[in-house]
């Protein structure tokens, strides 16, 4: 009987002293991706989740594929462009297209807004001249009519940081229609901007 007893707790005394099988959990791969964020124009800050890159723009990050990031480019003198992007495949490419800030703000009363104002762009563009010249672009067009001209007559203007004509020089066409266009196109007014420009428009005359 004692043998068997003592047979009964060395079997127990090993049965705990077996080691217990531990499951492993399956480690989980993580796929990263590439993201290349380009801008134009290149050289703008750029920050992904709050963290700035190291090199500015064109630059590249590496994330979590299926993975969303907060993407943030910031450049001086453009606005700032912000958007929340996912890495979706090994490499994906982003074309940021900034902004210039040039566009006074409607509720800053303009009318004291002389040249030289900082809040003002530095020269009218383009389009500012087109608007301009738009507004007298009937009066230009009667020249032609009152003096039976045909031809092409350049305008040479120099267009001050007030928005008006300060001169205006006509090549092309017969004098007394060159004359005519260069009162006209006196008359036109642009935006104000810190510095004008000097400017030679063409009118075509049929």
């Amino acid at each position: 009987m004692l043998a068997l007893a003592l047979g009964c707790q060395k079997t127990k005394k090993s049965e705990a002293e077996a080691p217990m099988e531990r499951t492993e959990e399956p480690v989980r791969t993580v796929e990263t991706g590439t993201m290349i964020i380009v801008t134009s124009p290149s050289g703008a800050k750029a920050s992904v989740n709050g963290s700035l890159l190291s090199e500015r723009t064109p630059t590249i990050f590496s994330g979590e594929i299926g993975k969303s990031y907060d993407v943030v480019v910031d450049l001086s003198g453009y606005t700032k462009w912000e958007k929340t992007l996912k890495i979706d495949t090994r490499e994906v490419k982003v074309i940021a297209a900034l902004e210039r800030i040039s566009a006074i703000p409607d509720f800053i009363d303009q009318s004291n807004q002389g040249p030289g104002s900082s809040l003002l762009p530095e020269a009218p563009t383009r389009v500012d001249i087109s608007s301009g010249i738009d507004k007298v672009r009937v009066r230009v067009k009667s020249c032609g009519d009152k003096h039976g001209d045909s031809g092409t007559v350049r305008v040479k203007m120099q267009i001050g940081g007030n928005g008006k004509v300060q001169s205006a020089q006509a090549s092309g066409g017969g004098s007394a229609l060159r004359s005519c266009v260069e009162s006209a196109v006196k008359r036109a007014k642009f935006k104000k901007t810190q510095e004008g420009t000097t400017v030679t428009y063409p009118f075509v005359f049929r």
